[in-house]
């Protein structure tokens, strides 16, 4: 996380985006309260994994999405 330091992150250890927040950052934590659960909501996705008991993620998302593409025939390059 050096990385973030160097980059004018505040707060290093806080997973930041460039926006118009504090310090011209927004925090992941509100783009998660703020955008992805209120999306799961309104698509019917429950926050908790039924078959696994964990909560889904943009990260967890984003494995899905390329689950589901792969299954389809989507190549690893297209993807």
């Amino acid at each position: 996380m050096a990385w973030l330091k160097k980059s004018g992150n505040p707060e290093p250890d806080v997973l930041m985006f460039p926006g118009t927040g504090k310090d011209g950052y927004v925090r992941g934590s509100f783009l998660s309260r703020g955008v992805l659960y209120p999306a799961m909501d309104k698509a019917g996705i429950e926050r908790e994994h039924k078959a696994t008991g964990t909560k889904r993620t943009w990260h967890s998302l984003r494995h899905t999405y390329a689950r589901v593409c792969i299954e389809a025939g989507l190549g690893l390059k297209q993807l």
